[in-house]
């Protein structure tokens, strides 16, 4: 090595001996130190895995900001509900709603339309109508008006929620209704921008008054069963992740860090208590079924029930220990329909078909066959979405609607959808709901008997484009129903 460099590399390293003997003193602290900073990592990583503390009060903490945003940067809800702007002009709205071919001059039914807040505003000017009944000639016969200023006043149950200036004025939306023979409503309610999306449900009279509300998480659609009761889908709110190693050999788990909703059917009398309350997904993930939990849309909310409706004596006798009244229930993100028994919450058949992210999963009158509005299962033939009639006894499918003269979009619904069944079970009405068009449908030769377009005028509303002026805006329909 030459000596000019040789002596370069000696006072380096003397230099560095140097620095080194006066750190010394100081190596335990810095070890310390060194050893936190590592501890601290390692803690982080496992915390994060397992979900140990502080790991959730950082994911609640993040998904509330989230909510927040998203309603903050929310121009409401009524934004949401818009489909599109149609070619109707607004002289043409009324007679445009409902139109009724000649073969429907048989049936004497009216038709009872769910609406929202700005919604049927000739009728209800304050804030829109939450329901209007219609003749089949178009006429209106009744109208609920929707009065967001007695939900608060009218709790009955109060769950907290996660949500910024929250408006019942604008930030709900009227989802599912069944009507009582006396003319009130039984509604549950979605929320916009707010975590959970379930905004609770009410009974409302026929002055549109709320006799008593839950805040409580009830979503989509309820269901009358006998003796007075109501069958609603609803939540618990749960801690993540799923965790089920009921077994070395299957572990059922999602990779939810944060709560997320656990679907629960609750069942209520007619003054909003509560009878029973059955937990779907715990009585799924007792069940041999369990691992359908892979297939889950969303990890937080791995089964997403979206409908309930009551087992029928034809249904009962094609399920091993099913009775009449069990339950019957859809869910979408696994896209499963299931029978639960009701005196113990046991799971007792799971159902499986070509039907994708369903909903409205309907019971046909004297049948072992349901018919599923299925969003997202049918072939380019008839799809996206169709009508399925589903056996439960036999597995075999056929597409009731839409037929293949029709355009394949024709009931085109990417969520919800809704059925209702004509008492003689002859009849069926569809609501594609974000299309915002429904149907009555002749079961026997699945001819339309009367189409549905939920137009509104939104000349003085400026949030929309500016041929709202000329033309009728199309909101989605969440419902239509048959009133004898």
């Amino acid at each position: 090595m030459p000596e000019g460099l040789w002596k370069n590399v000696s006072a380096l390293l003397s230099a560095a001996s140097q620095a080194l003997s006066k750190l010394v003193p100081y190596l335990p602290t810095l070890l310390f130190y060194f050893s936190l900073i590592l501890l601290s990592s390692l803690y982080t990583f496992i915390a994060v895995r397992e979900n140990w503390f502080p790991a959730p009060f950082f994911e609640t903490a993040r998904k509330t900001a989230s909510t927040y945003a998203t309603q903050l940067q929310s121009s409401s809800q009524l934004s949401e509900r818009f489909a599109k702007m149609s070619a109707t002009p607004l002289r043409d709205i009324e007679r445009a709603r409902i139109r009724s071919r000649p073969a429907a001059a048989n049936f004497s039914e009216h038709f009872l339309l769910t609406g929202d807040a700005y919604e049927y505003l000739r009728a209800c000017p304050q804030h829109g109508c939450l329901a209007v009944e219609f003749d089949r000639q178009g006429r209106l016969i009744h109208a609920y008006p929707f009065r967001p200023d007695e939900f608060a006043s009218k709790q009955t149950v109060s769950l907290p929620y996660e949500t910024a200036l929250f408006d019942y004025s604008k930030d709900v939306r009227i989802n599912g209704l069944a009507r009582l023979p006396n003319g009130d409503l039984i509604v549950i309610f979605h929320q916009a921008g707010t975590f959970p999306f379930g905004g609770g449900v009410g009974r409302i009279d026929r002055a549109g008054h709320v006799i008593w509300f839950r805040h409580d998480y009830s979503h989509h659609w309820p269901t009358m069963l006998n003796a007075g009761e109501i069958a609603v889908p609803s939540q618990r709110i749960e801690k993540g992740p799923i965790d089920d190693a009921t077994s070395s050999h299957l572990s059922i788990s999602n990779s939810c860090q944060e709560r997320f909703g656990a679907d629960t059917v609750r069942i209520l009398r007619l003054d909003g208590t509560v009878v029973q309350e059955i937990p779907v997904l715990d009585a799924l993930l007792a069940s041999p079924y369990r691992a359908f939990l892979y297939d889950t849309k969303e990890p937080c909310d791995p089964t997403h029930l979206n409908y309930v409706q009551a087992v029928t004596p034809a249904i009962a006798r094609v399920v091993d220990g099913a009775k009449p009244g069990d339950l019957l229930v859809s869910l979408r993100n696994i896209s499963t329909i299931a029978v639960i028994r009701r005196s113990d919450g046991k799971l007792l058949q799971a159902f499986r078909g070509t039907f994708v992210h369903q909903h409205a999963v309907t019971p046909l009158v004297n049948s072992t066959e349901v018919l599923i509005f299925d969003n997202w299962g049918a072939d380019r033939v008839t799809g996206p979405s169709r009508l399925l009639l589903y056996d439960l006894a036999t597995g075999h499918e056929r597409t009731l609607f839409p037929t293949k003269s029709m355009p394949p979009d024709a009931i085109f619904s990417s969520a919800n959808g809704q059925i209702d069944v004509s008492a003689d079970g002859s009849r069926i009405l569809v609501a594609a709901s974000k299309a915002g068009i429904g149907y009555e449908i002749n079961l026997a030769d699945r001819s339309i008997l009367t189409e549905f377009d939920n137009l509104h005028d939104v000349s003085g509303i400026s949030i929309f484009p500016e041929s709202r002026k000329s033309k009728a805006a199309r909101f989605q329909l969440t419902g239509i129903y048959y009133v004898p």
